[in-house]
This record gives structure tokens, sequence and C-alpha cells, in this order.
């Protein structure tokens, strides 16, 4: 709240919204690392490339975009139940029992699975269920599981830990990382970790949100972001 004083005489009082949004941060931050890892990419067999120093940055940014990628999708439904959908238009375009009911429900999904909390969203505010044989839902719910795998990750001595996981990265068909050879035992989940991975990534959140906000009804809070998130995206 500010008040500002003009000439002396009378007071003007507005208030702003200063929250920060963390899911749009998170959702350009993936789209970022996945465009260094392309970079980086770029100059295997060059004389630039120096797989000691390369690699590990490769993966490192690959695992980011992964990371960002799903948080942003975590970010998003959280400030859902507290804001309402469509806070982003602004405070009037926001409907209070909406908001109300997402506030009674928060505590009791706040430890249900990400995708269950955007259905439980769509369920509350529009009376609509979460499409769970669609294509984008099938994506978001590999984003999910693999961040997972990889947040709580365990060695183990197999090359296919988990292999339902691996089975649908592998339909993915998704490019492998240059320096890989495409035959070998490679441990999992290296031979995924390429910026081919952290591009579908970063559009299976982008497809997820924006379909999310069409089924709300409500223009989508990151299509400001579109030229950056899925302007660099590579061809698919």
């Amino acid at each position: 709240m500010a008040k500002v004083e003009l000439g002396g005489h009378s007071t003007l009082t507005a208030s702003a919204d200063s929250r920060f949004l963390a899911a749009p941060q998170f959702l350009l931050g993936a789209a970022i690392f996945r465009d260094r890892a392309l970079d980086l990419e770029k100059t295997f067999d060059t004389p630039g490339w120096q797989g000691e120093r390369d690699e590990p940055e490769h993966r490192a940014l690959v695992i980011g975009a992964l990371l960002g990628a799903c948080s942003a999708l975590e970010a998003e439904v959280s400030a859902i139940f507290v804001n309402g959908p469509g806070a982003h238009l602004g405070s009037d375009k926001v409907d209070p029992r909406k908001r109300e009911s997402l506030s009674t429900f928060a505590a009791l999904v706040e430890r249900e699975p990400t995708l269950e909390k955007f259905g439980w969203a769509l369920k509350i505010t529009a009376d609509q269920a979460l499409e769970r044989g669609q294509g984008y839902h099938q994506m978001a719910d590999l984003l999910v599981k693999l961040r997972n795998d990889l947040t709580h990750y365990k060695p183990t001595k197999g090359i296919d830990p988990d292999e339902t996981i691996v089975r649908r990265l592998k339909n993915l068909k998704r490019k492998g990382p240059p320096y890989l050879p495409p035959v070998g035992l490679w441990p999992y989940p290296l031979p995924y970790l390429s910026a081919d991975l952290a591009d579908w990534a970063v559009t299976t959140a982008w497809d997820f949100l924006g379909k999310f906000y069409s089924n709300l009804g409500v223009p989508s809070p990151f299509e400001h972001l579109r030229t950056r998130v899925i302007g660099g995206s590579r061809e698919r």
C-alpha cells in the first residue's frame, strides 16, 4: 500500500501486488539451459571441444533443464491454489468464490503428486477432469517421473534401473549426446542426457501448461515467453 501527497491537500492511495512468480522463471531458465546445451553440442568434434570440461557441463545443463521444466509445473500449480486461476490478469479477473474454494482444498492436496494437483484445480474451478489419456498429459507424467528418478537417483549395477522410464525414454526417439557412441553399455541416464531431451522437457512443460489454461478458459500467463521458450526450440 502506498500513499502519495498531491499538492499537500489530497492523498492518493494505491496498492500493488509485488509477488514473485517462480514458474515463469523456472521455465525460462530451463529454456536457457537447453539452448546452452545445444550450443555446447555444436562445438563437439571441433578444436574448441574439451571433453573433461565440456561433458560434465553439458550433462549439468541438460539435467538443469529437466529439473527446471518440472519445477515450473510444481510452482505454477502451487500458485494457483494461493492466487486463483487468472490472477496474472489482475485481481478483478479472479472469481473470489473459486479462489476461496482452492484455498480451502490447498492443505488437503499439498502432498498429492504434481499432476494430481492440476487435476484438483481443474475440477474445483471448471468442473472438468484431467485428460490423463492425452499425449500432453502422458509426456508431463514422464517428465515428473524422470525428474523424481534423477533427484532421488540410486546407482545400481544394472544398465536400466527403471525399465518403465527407460522404455518410455527410448520411445521418445530423441538424439543422444554426441560424445557418446550410439552403441555401448552406457549406464542410465547417460545415453539420454542431450539437448534434444532438454528440448522435449521444455516443450512438454509448455504444452501441459498451455492446455491446462485452455481448459480453464483463461489466457496462459506464459504466453509472453513464447519466443524465448519455444522460439529457440529445436525442430521436432
